[in-house]
């Protein structure tokens, strides 16, 4: 199981990155410190009737309107300067705060979710699914007519040639690709196991 061992712990990795990035995300966006998560302050500010998010102008982190100053020169005149002061939008920051709501948003209902299920599924598979399982498994996919006399035979090639790591990386594969190719593999390994 050295290899399942593995995978889970990359997974679990996985969730661990993706719950400091959202707290990171938080502590950097949430102006208030006060512990609410920045995405769920936004959505509810977009809800309770807000109809844009643009419309808000207490964002300290992405400010939308700053004082520009601006010293005009005249033309004639070479000692007579003009500072005028006038207010100035900034629409990268309009830009920025809706990426961050769309990452906040990916982070929180995506990676977070599907890393946590995906760890789940295989402790399951782990603990209620046994060496008999990938007996099953692998007969359940080997193109060969089965007679009852080769059942020792599988149980060999199962347990003794293709290992559970090898067992695990053939349910990764059929996960990722189609049983059908888990098939030819399989067929390919049995016809190396029968040649030896």
């Amino acid at each position: 199981f050295t290899l399942l061992l593995i995978y889970i712990l990359i997974k679990c990795s996985y969730l661990i990155i993706a719950i400091c990035q959202l707290i990171l995300m938080n502590y950097f966006l949430n102006n208030e410190r006060n512990f609410t998560f920045y995405g769920w302050r936004l959505i509810k500010i977009f809800f309770n009737g807000e109809a844009e998010l643009a419309n808000r102008s207490d964002s300290q982190i992405f400010p939308r309107v700053t004082v520009c100053e601006v010293t005009i020169r005249e033309r004639d005149s070479a000692h007579a300067n003009h500072f005028h002061s006038f207010n100035c939008v900034l629409t990268l920051n309009l830009f920025n705060e809706r990426l961050f709501i769309v990452i906040w948003l990916w982070i929180c209902l995506i990676l977070i979710p599907l890393n946590a299920f995906d760890i789940l599924k295989w402790i399951m598979r782990t603990i209620i699914f046994e060496s008999s399982s990938n007996y099953i498994f692998v007969k359940d996919r080997l193109i060969i007519p089965f007679k009852k006399s080769q059942e020792y035979l599988i149980r060999i090639f199962v347990n003794y040639y293709l290992t559970d790591d090898i067992v695990f990386l053939l349910h990764l594969f059929e996960e990722n690709s189609s049983m059908m190719e888990t098939i030819s593999i399989l067929d390919t390994l049995w016809k190396n196991f029968r040649n030896i």
